[in-house]
């Protein structure tokens, strides 16, 4: 039988050693928090994150400033800013009206970043160019708090048209700090009218198996990301959501502090390591090249691949159908044995490790 593992980018361990480029430069990020809430108050929690941000401004390179609404929004005023944080704020657009929202739509258009947790997805719909163009779902409801102190949320590993979005390069390094198993949290989990899968980045959902969800959505998402059309400057928005943060034990978590500081490095367009955001004079978020070398046969009716070089390995096995029949993930000098394929077959195989990907076809 062949070892099994959550499907991680290649290399992401090495990536967060080495860091994304030779050539950086820190950014102190301008983070601009929205507290106020339009609905239900989660005034602790909102104190908690609040918190956070603050004691984190100068270990994570940051200037942090607070309002409690949007009232103030100009264009002039928002350009300041790399990232606009919705702290909790039910109900958004009763925090965010008239010329503000119009306000904030353009600085996104022109590639403005957001980051948004638990309350900024419930009542979304008090705003409509929110809910069509950046929440992309309603909320419908929620469990009750930590009423499963157990709950089990995981890295995503669902394929959408073929692709895990959670191994995009741009998330490795949040991927890296994050479990490579399930994990435990409690929280106050959401539901939501329709799972924005497949317009989004899904990067952490939850196991429904260990908690009580208000609706059954069976894939149920936690943590996204996603980027609005470019706009007229070419431009991308950014916008980074999680469920997380009912209340303010959430944001002691050592999990969900690497998750917010990811979040605001990634809104803002830029890299993340443990110490600050970064900007790299080549590309964003290039992965260190590795060099590595794979010989593959058969042996005794059982398909062997000898795979030779640092980092982590994942070998995939493909059947002729194009259909990915096995995997394995390694680290290092190892020799891999896929013992139960079905004979008198061709099959693909790929050894991928960092930004390099070995292939041959073999028949077994």
């Amino acid at each position: 039988m062949f070892k099994k593992s959550i499907a991680f980018i290649a290399g992401c361990s090495l990536f967060l050693a080495l860091g994304i480029a030779s050539a950086q430069t820190n950014v102190p990020l301008k983070v601009l928090v929205i507290n106020k809430s339009g609905g239900y108050p989660h005034t602790d929690a909102i104190v908690a994150l609040g918190d956070l941000l603050k004691n984190s401004a100068t270990p994570w390179n940051m200037v942090v400033t607070a309002q409690d609404d949007g009232a103030n929004f100009t264009l002039p005023f928002l350009r300041g800013f790399n990232v606009v944080v919705f702290n909790n704020n039910t109900s958004l657009g009763s925090v965010i009206q008239g010329t503000a929202q119009a306000a904030f739509i353009q600085w996104m258009q022109e590639g403005g970043g957001a980051i948004g947790f638990h309350g900024a997805m419930d009542h979304s719909d008090t705003w409509k160019w929110y809910t069509d163009n950046m929440a992309l779902s309603k909320f419908s409801g929620h469990s009750g708090y930590c009423d499963a102190p157990n709950s089990q949320v995981m890295v995503d590993t669902v394929k959408t048209a073929g692709v895990v979005r959670s191994e995009k390069p741009e998330y490795a390094s949040l991927l890296a700090v994050l479990p490579k198993t399930h994990w435990t949290w409690c929280d106050e989990w959401y539901a939501y009218t329709s799972n924005p899968r497949n317009l989004v980045d899904m990067l952490i959902t939850i196991d429904e198996k260990t908690f009580t969800p208000s609706n059954v959505m069976g894939d149920h998402p936690v943590t996204w990301a996603m980027k609005l059309p470019a706009g007229p400057t070419g431009k991308q928005g950014r916008f980074f959501y999680s469920s997380r943060g009912h209340a303010k034990p959430v944001f002691d978590d050592a999990n969900t502090k690497s998750m917010v500081h990811f979040g605001l490095c990634w809104a803002a367009g830029l890299g993340f390591t443990a110490a600050s955001c970064q900007t790299a004079t080549t590309s964003a978020l290039e992965i260190p090249f590795v060099k590595t070398s794979m010989d593959a046969r058969v042996v005794d009716g059982s398909l062997m691949i000898k795979v030779t070089g640092t980092g982590e390995h994942r070998a995939e096995v493909y059947g002729f159908n194009g259909r990915k029949v096995a995997e394995i993930i390694t680290e290092g000098n190892q020799d891999i044995s896929f013992t139960d394929l079905p004979k008198a077959k061709m099959y693909l195989l790929k050894v991928k490790t960092g930004n390099q990907v070995l292939t041959k076809r073999i028949v077994l």
